[in-house]
């Protein structure tokens, strides 16, 4: 267990982005794949490193099941129509991915519209990434 010094209240923004940044300050140069997963999900070892081998960490991938944000509150999240991975079906970011946002992390923090941290971090994504979520079926192809 990692303490994160953030207090565990909901909507949980900061506890998501600080453990990005624990991420890249600790792990960036020891790990290729990033995941973030909830609790109750159950993940397939041997099916995810397959899928993962044939990529290249050195690119950028963000990786997960699309969403789109609430109707009324997507004009404010200024995401593209790919918009953002959503969280409890998990997020996978390459190497690339996480060193282009983990010097952001506290400017994303600044910038949070929404209380939905899948959609934060698709937003510090978008912007300091230049990419939206790739749903893991376009990858396959």
């Amino acid at each position: 267990i990692i303490n994160l010094n953030t207090l565990d209240v909901y909507p949980p923004q900061k506890k998501s982005f600080m453990m990005l940044k624990f991420m890249y300050d600790n792990f960036i140069d020891k790990y290729d794949w990033f995941i973030r997963a909830d609790d109750d999900v159950y993940i397939f070892h041997d099916n995810l490193n397959d899928f993962l081998i044939k990529l290249d960490s050195s690119k950028t991938y963000y990786i997960g099941r699309q969403g789109f944000g609430l109707p009324h509150e997507r004009d404010q999240l200024g995401l593209t129509k790919n918009g953002f991975c959503m969280g409890g079906t998990s997020i996978i970011i390459s190497k690339m991915t996480l060193k282009k946002i983990g010097k952001h992390i506290f400017e994303c923090l600044k910038l949070v519209v929404s209380s939905h941290e899948d959609t934060e971090i698709g937003r510090c994504v978008f912007k300091f990434a230049n990419t939206t979520c790739i749903n893991v079926k376009q990858v396959k192809k």
